[in-house]
């Protein structure tokens, strides 16, 4: 039972890295896109202005998700089967058995995804994921390598 459950977590993780990957790589794209430009007036509710920075905070809560709630969650359990425990307790984790170089960091990242995906209408939170952008590369183990290995592909990347 406990190969089959072993196999079960292996083959989760290789779903959960495909989907990771994939979604790197469209936030990447949206990123690339929009990096320069100035945030639209959130106020005025110009849907075509809108709808670039809406695919980029989507992305960014998708990417978040994936990353914490499924691969971290997925990689913790594979090295402790008997863990038990809420975000702050996974990432604390990973932060110990170096799958993550900072569990604040990410912690950080996970706030402002609740923050954009509930009420995402304030130019703030838009400023804040732009910071947290580059945050998020870092804090994901090698971004490009990642992206290689999994998809034979680079990104164009940001500073």
């Amino acid at each position: 039972m406990a190969l089959d459950s072993q196999k079960k977590r292996t083959e989760l993780i290789a779903v959960y890295r495909a989907e990771l990957g994939e979604g790197l790589s469209t936030l990447q794209h949206s990123w690339n896109k929009l990096q320069f430009q100035q945030i639209p007036n959130l106020e005025i509710k110009n849907l075509d202005q809108l709808e670039p920075w809406e695919a980029l905070t989507s992305r960014f809560a998708r990417v978040t998700d994936i990353f914490v709630s499924k691969y971290l969650r997925l990689m913790v359990l594979d090295m402790d089967p008997a863990f038990r425990g809420e975000t702050r307790d996974v990432l604390d984790k990973a932060e110990k058995t170096a799958l993550i170089s900072s569990a604040d960091e990410w912690m950080k990242i996970r706030e402002l995804r609740n923050k954009i995906a509930h009420e995402y209408s304030n130019t703030i939170y838009l400023l804040r994921l732009l910071q947290s952008f580059n945050t998020l590369r870092s804090c994901l183990p090698n971004w490009e390598g990642f992206l290689i290995e999994t998809f034979g592909c680079r990104t164009n990347a940001v500073g």
